[in-house]
């Protein structure tokens, strides 16, 4: 498996690279699975023909920057998904994930507010996006914005988690379902912006063992990939 930091472009290889974007805390399962199977295929198959394959998992990457964490989040999962261009992996379930700037930040008299004011001016500046482009939209769904104003739709692909057992879950509820109204509103806009792509956003299941413990039946997921 070619890993994030093992660039094969440094051996003199041309490289494939895609980003992987989603919420982090729901996600883990997912991504470690595709990084072992799906990913692992990929790898081999096209070292076979003289390239590489590099998928970009920030998992882990936050640069430290106890002054401007905003700023820092925002150009590394930018930065990255621009030098993915264009290929695209995005994986939904149900959680929303962090806003940085919304309407009470934008109403706000406080210094706080304020500071990342100042800072979403500047990214606005520096990314090409508007301030009402970022303002109420979580990290993830500012990934996938951007993405799919920065490349053509047929290097991006979505995998959307079907519903879990929430009913069943105590502590685990919060971790896998978040903001729930914009979340749905998210993947149902990606159904209609993909609606002539139609195999570029695909539902797959996992299964819930109990609290605590990791997803489980991805092969689906895998296969899809």
């Amino acid at each position: 498996m070619v890993q994030q930091n093992d660039d094969p472009q440094e051996f003199g290889m041309k490289t494939f690279r895609v980003f992987i974007s989603s919420t982090l805390a729901d996600m883990h399962a997912e991504r470690d699975y595709i990084r072992e199977h799906a990913f692992r295929r990929l790898a081999t198959e096209l070292a076979q023909q003289g390239y590489g394959f590099l998928p970009v998992d920030l998992r882990g990457s936050a640069e430290d920057d106890s002054t401007e964490p905003e700023r820092n989040v925002f150009h590394m999962c930018l930065r990255r998904v621009d030098d993915c261009r264009p290929r695209f992996l995005g994986l939904l379930g149900d959680r929303y994930g962090w806003i940085c700037y919304d309407d009470s930040v934008e109403t706000s008299d406080s210094l706080e507010a304020e500071r990342l004011r100042r800072i979403i001016s500047d990214i606005s500046g520096e990314t090409g996006l508007s301030t009402a482009e970022i303002k109420n939209r979580s990290m993830t769904h500012i990934e996938i914005y951007y993405a799919l104003k920065q490349m053509t739709h047929n290097g991006c692909f979505f995998y959307l988690r079907q519903p879990l057992p929430f009913a069943k879950m105590r502590q685990d509820a919060a971790r896998y379902q978040e903001n729930e109204s914009k979340q749905q509103a998210l993947r149902a806009w990606l159904k209609q912006e993909f609606s002539s792509l139609p195999d570029h956003v695909k539902e797959y299941p996992a299964c819930w063992e109990g609290e605590g413990k990791p997803l489980t039946n991805l092969e689906t997921l895998d296969s899809l990939i």
